[in-house]
């Protein structure tokens, strides 16, 4: 259930509404991406807190989380998770995949001046810093399935999946 931040109910206003109707209201203004408070008839608050995120604030409203990638400007993004990520679009019109006529290797851990000059895999944004996954050849377009990219012989032979999820994402495996 989405909620806009403007039509917020607090937690006065949702007590008034309980003592009324007879019924618990939802302070909608309590509410967080792990909880939900509610103002019972009897004056007393009941909050219900969950484990991990069961919603995340999108723009101005919360939504429930939804790890679906969904076409945005600079690439793929979950439609609604607490952590933004933005998966790579990959080549653009011509195909640029991998060669297969070559092996080649490549160090995912390379050292901070060569990666600097790669492509961005993956942004994730928290807390008001971004953090760059680079890859250090040309990125194929992406196959997505639901939360799933799947990025077709970014190796010659071997294919990348990332999925998104409300931590982040993740390599899901290398085919």
């Amino acid at each position: 259930m989405s909620v806009s931040l403007s039509a917020r109910l607090h937690e006065a206003s949702a007590a008034a509404e309980a003592a009324k109707s007879g019924k618990a209201v939802e302070a909608t203004a309590l509410r967080t991406a792990y909880s939900t408070t509610w103002a019972r008839p009897d004056g007393k608050l009941q909050r219900r807190i969950h484990t991990s995120p069961v919603r995340a604030n999108v723009g101005d409203e919360w939504k429930s989380i939804d790890p679906s990638l969904a076409r945005v400007k600079n690439g793929w993004s979950p439609k609604a998770t607490n952590v933004r990520m933005v998966f790579s679009p990959g080549a653009q019109a011509e195909s640029r995949r991998a060669s297969r006529d070559r092996v080649r290797r490549v160090s995912l851990l390379a050292p901070a001046a060569a990666s600097a000059n790669g492509n961005a895999l993956v942004t994730l944004s928290t807390g008001g810093h971004d953090i760059v996954l680079t890859w250090p050849g040309a990125i194929p377009q992406p196959i997505i399935d639901g939360s799933r990219a799947l990025y077709p012989e970014i190796l010659p032979g071997a294919d990348l999946v990332l999925t998104a999820d409300d931590g982040g994402g993740s390599p899901s495996s290398w085919w």
